[in-house]
C-alpha cells in the first residue's frame, strides 16, 4: 500500500511540472474567443482600431464589436462612438480618425445624435459630422440634429445618402433651407416620425412655409412641429394631410383656418394632438372638427384663447375614448364646459389650470375614472366640491389646489378616504400658495408620455 501510495504522489508531481512547463508556453492566442472578445470589449473603439490589425482571427473577433456599435451619440456610453475628444473634432487629425472609426462600423451604425453637444463649438462639430456621417453610415435609420449653423451643404449631403430614415429631429432648420430639406423627405419613404424646431433661447427667429408636408410619406406616424411652422401655405397642409393614413400623433403651434382643420381631423386614425396655443380662423366650426377625432385619446388644447365652452361640450359629446385633456389658461371656459367633460368615461388626466370662471360646483361632477387633476390657480374652487370628487373617484390619486380657495382642512378628509384604501391607491393633495417645488407633476401623471416614449409637451 506504501509503495503504491509513493507511486501516486510521483505521478501528481510529473504532471504538475508538465503542466508548469505548458503555462510557460502559452500565449493569449491560446485564449478561447469568448475571452478574447471579454477582453476587446473594454477598448475604446480607437485602440480597437489597433487590435483589428494584428491577425485575421482578431480581425474577425473585432467585427464582432464593431456591430454593437450602432450609435453616434454626444451622451456617454459603452458602445456609443463617443470616446473621439468631441471638443476637438474640428481639428483634422480628430476628423481623419472619425473617418477612420467609420469605414469599419459604420455599416452598422444606426443612430446618430448630437442633442447634447454643448461646447461653444458645438456648430463647428456638427458641420464636421454631417460631412462624413451621412456617406459613410448609409444604413442610418435615427438621426437627431442640433446645430446654430446648418447650411444648404449639409442638408444635400444628407439628402443625397440617406435612403432608410425612419426617425429625423432637426433644429434651428429655418424657410432658406426648406427646399433642400424637402430633398431629404423625398428619398426617406420609409420615414414614420418627424421633429423640426427653429426655436432659440425661447424666441422664434425664423419659420417654414410648410411646402416640406407635400414631401412626407403617407405612412408617416407623427409629426412634431413645435414652433417653426406657422402654416402660411394651407395648399400644402391640406394636400399632405389628405394623403396621411397612418398619421398617430401630431403637434403643432400655429394658425388653421376651416379647411386645414377638415383635412387634419379626417386623420381617425390621429390618437395623441396638441394644438397649444394655437389660433383659429372660424373659431368655432374650426375647433368643432375636432369632434371628428373620434379615437383620439390625448388632446392639449392649452392656451387656445378662443376654446369655448360650446366646443367643449361638441368635444366631449364625440370624442368618447379621451384618457387625457389640458385646457389650462383657457381664459372663456366655465362650468359649463367643465360638466360636459364628465360625460367622458374613460378621462384619468385633466389640467384645468388658471381657469378663473370655474368653480368647484362642476368640479364634484366629473368623471369617477379620474385619477389626476391639476386646478392650479382657479381662484374660484373651494372645498364643496372637491370633497365630493375625493368621495366618488375611487380611482383618484393626485389633486392639485395650488392658489386656490381651497383649505387645509382638505387634508383631513383625504386621510380618511387613505384609511379605506390600499397603499398603493392613495391620494396626494397639495393645497396652499405657490410653492414650486410641491407643485411639481408628479412621475406618470398628465404628460403625454407613451410606452415608447413619446412626448407632447402637456404642460
Amino acid at each position: 500500500m506504501a509503495e503504491n501510495n509513493c507511486d501516486d504522489e510521483n505521478v501528481k508531481v510529473k504532471r504538475m511540472k508538465i503542466s508548469e512547463a505548458d503555462d510557460q508556453n502559452l500565449s493569449i492566442n491560446d485564449l478561447p474567443d469568448e475571452c478574447l472578445l471579454e477582453i476587446f470589449s473594454w477598448f475604446q473603439p480607437g485602440e480597437l482600431l489597433q487590435v483589428d490589425k494584428a491577425c485575421q482571427r482578431w480581425e474577425s473577433l473585432c467585427e464582432q464589436l464593431w456591430k454593437k456599435m450602432t450609435k453616434i451619440s454626444s451622451e456617454y456610453g459603452r458602445w456609443t462612438i463617443d470616446h473621439i475628444i468631441w471638443y476637438k473634432i474640428d481639428s483634422k487629425t480628430h476628423i481623419n480618425h472619425m473617418k477612420k472609426l467609420l469605414k469599419r462600423c459604420g455599416k452598422y451604425v444606426t443612430h446618430f445624435n448630437t442633442s447634447n453637444l454643448f461646447s461653444k463649438n458645438a456648430p463647428n462639430i456638427t458641420k464636421n459630422l454631417l460631412a462624413i456621417v451621412p456617406q459613410l453610415c448609409k444604413n442610418l435609420t435615427s438621426m437627431q440634429i442640433i446645430s446654430d449653423d446648418l447650411s444648404s451643404v449639409e442638408i444635400q449631403i444628407i439628402a443625397k445618402n440617406l435612403e432608410n430614415l425612419i426617425e429625423l429631429e432637426i433644429r434651428y432648420l429655418d424657410e432658406e433651407l426648406e427646399s433642400d430639406f424637402c430633398k431629404i423627405l423625398g428619398n426617406n419613404k420609409n420615414l414614420k416620425k418627424l421633429i423640426i424646431n427653429s426655436k432659440r433661447d425661447g424666441q422664434m427667429t425664423s419659420s417654414l412655409t410648410g411646402k416640406f408636408l407635400q414631401y412626407l410619406s403617407p405612412h408617416v406616424e407623427k409629426i412634431f412641429l413645435d414652433q417653426a411652422y406657422y402654416n402660411r401655405d394651407s395648399y400644402s397642409f391640406i394636400t399632405a394631410f389628405r394623403k396621411f393614413k397612418c398619421l398617430q400623433l401630431f403637434q403643432s403651434e400655429g394658425i388653421f383656418d376651416y379647411t386645414m382643420m377638415q383635412a387634419l381631423t379626417k386623420n381617425r386614425s390621429l390618437i395623441k394632438l396638441s394644438l397649444s396655443s394655437a389660433e383659429f380662423k372660424s373659431p368655432m366650426r374650426s375647433i368643432n372638427t375636432l369632434g371628428n377625432l373620434v379615437n383620439l385619446k390625448k388632446l392639449d388644447l392649452s392656451f387656445v384663447q378662443q376654446l369655448e365652452d360650446d366646443n367643449l361640450i361638441h368635444i366631449s359629446h364625440n370624442c368618447k375614448q379621451l384618457k387625457a385633456l389640458n385646457i389650462e389658461f383657457c381664459e372663456n371656459i366655465t362650468d359649463k364646459g367643465i360638466v360636459s367633460i364628465a360625460n367622458l368615461p374613460e378621462l384619468e388626466s385633466l389640467n384645468m389650470g388658471n381657469l378663473n370662471h370655474v368653480t368647484d360646483d362642476s368640479i364634484g361632477n366629473l368623471s369617477g375614472s379620474l385619477e389626476y387633476l391639476w386646478c392650479v390657480g382657479c381662484p374660484n374652487i373651494k372645498n364643496v366640491g372637491v370633497i365630493k370628487l375625493i368621495r366618488k373617484s375611487l380611482k383618484l390619486c393626485y389633486i392639485n389646489l395650488i392658489d386656490t380657495s381651497a383649505t387645509e382642512a382638505l387634508h383631513q378628509i383625504v386621510e380618511e378616504v387613505n384609511r379605506t384604501r390600499s397603499s398603493c391607491d392613495q391620494i396626494e393633495i397639495i393645497t396652499g400658495k405657490t410653492d414650486y417645488e410641491s407643485n411639481e407633476i408628479p412621475r406618470g401623471a398628465l404628460t403625454f408620455v407613451s410606452d415608447d416614449e413619446d412626448q407632447i409637451h402637456f404642460f
